[in-house]
This record gives structure tokens, C-alpha cells and sequence, in this order.
């Protein structure tokens, strides 16, 4: 195999990666869930002064709950093409799956209050955000937006867009 071969393979298997990412990012709500509350960890992270370690025990932490649910989502799907009807032992399956999200999302949880759990960080992070009404504004705009993101998703997103500034028919092509 030569080596043009070779890198057209591997962009092709990042490809796929991708691909598996955004399947997840359009239809799986709970990974929403988990990308969303990932940047408010990593935005109100700045506020803590954390150390390399730190950071990178963060970003471990983070991509571990992102992958188990990516896992997740492919054990569901295989289960579900393997077993189209109702069967006891899929259901079994998927809630393991599941079930290891959970124990993963919980841990990450725990490990977020052992980093962040320091009440005068809260109080500067609440100085920080109503120093000026504009801040403020923003970041409920923010909030507004992850749960739009989180429960519309990207397709209801790009709907509502669409359904806004679309085109309008004119009364006179009918």
C-alpha cells in the first residue's frame, strides 16, 4: 500500500470518527447534556487558577463521561438493529449501558466538587458575572442557549432559523 493510500485511510477513518461525534451531537440529548455542562466546567474553571494537572485531570474526567455516552449510543443502536422486537435481555443491555454513563457522569460530579467546592470562588464568579448588567445579560443569554441546544438540538435549531428567515411564498405564485 502506498503512502497516498495510506493518508487517504486514515482521513477516512477520522471521517467516521467525526461522523459518529455528530451523529451523537444531532440526535442523542444526553450527550448534548454532557458538552454543555463541559464548557461551564471549563469556563468557570479559569476562576480557580488551576495547575497543569488539574487541567488535565478536568479534561480526562470530561472525555470520559463524552466517550462512555458515544459507547453508549453505539451499544443502543446494535442492540436495537440486533434485536428490532421488544426482547428482555436488549433491554438488559442497554440499561448496563446506560447504567455505565451513570456511574461515569457521577464520578465526574464528585470529582467536581473536590475541585471547585470554595465559596469565596463562588463569590467572585457571582462579582464577576453582575459586575456590569451587559455581563449578566450575556451569560443568561448563555444559559438560554445551552437549553435550547440541550433540548431542541441542532436540527430543531436549524428549523427554527429556517422557519424565521426562510423563504416566504408570494400569494402570487399560487
Amino acid at each position: 500500500m502506498d503512502r497516498n493510500s495510506q493518508a487517504r485511510r486514515l482521513v477516512q477513518s477520522f471521517r467516521y470518527a467525526f461522523r459518529g461525534i455528530g451523529y451523537c451531537l444531532i440526535n442523542e440529548r444526553n450527550f448534548r447534556i454532557h458538552i454543555a455542562a463541559a464548557c461551564c466546567v471549563l469556563f468557570f474553571s479559569r476562576f480557580y487558577g488551576l495547575s497543569r494537572a488539574e487541567i488535565a485531570v478536568l479534561l480526562l474526567t470530561v472525555s470520559i463521561v463524552m466517550a462512555a455516552e458515544l459507547i453508549n449510543t453505539a451499544i443502543e443502536r446494535l442492540v436495537d438493529m440486533l434485536s428490532p422486537s421488544y426482547n428482555p435481555l436488549a433491554r438488559l443491555a442497554k440499561d448496563i449501558a446506560a447504567g455505565a454513563v451513570l456511574i461515569f457522569s457521577l464520578i465526574a460530579v464528585a470529582i467536581g466538587f473536590v475541585m471547585f467546592w470554595d465559596v469565596s470562588v463562588f463569590s467572585e464568579i457571582a462579582r464577576y458575572l453582575t459586575a456590569t448588567p451587559m455581563r449578566l445579560l450575556l451569560f443568561v443569554i448563555l444559559l438560554l442557549a445551552a437549553g435550547i441546544f440541550i433540548f431542541a438540538g441542532p436540527r430543531g435549531i436549524a428549523a427554527f432559523f429556517k422557519k424565521l428567515f426562510g423563504k416566504k411564498k408570494n400569494n402570487i405564485d399560487k
